[in-house]
């Protein structure tokens, strides 16, 4: 069992080190999703990294804009 985790953990540890993603983050976020999404597109990052929300309407909404501005 301790190999497995071992080799397990190696592999997923060297498959990781193939590209550095960079995401952009909503914290402090004052603007619109839609602003947000392709302000993040365009300066270049790879995605964003958003908090867990509680609100399914909310939920909706994102993912509606990420599938918007992919």
């Amino acid at each position: 069992m301790r190999l497995f985790i071992i080799l397990f953990g190696s592999l997923l540890f060297s498959y990781g080190q193939e590209k550095v993603l960079f995401f952009q983050t909503d914290w402090a976020n004052q603007l619109s999703w839609d602003a947000f999404c392709v302000r993040a597109k365009v300066s270049g990052y790879d995605g964003v990294d958003l908090g867990m929300f509680s609100d399914p309407y909310l939920k909706e909404v994102l993912k509606e804009r990420l599938k918007l501005n992919k």
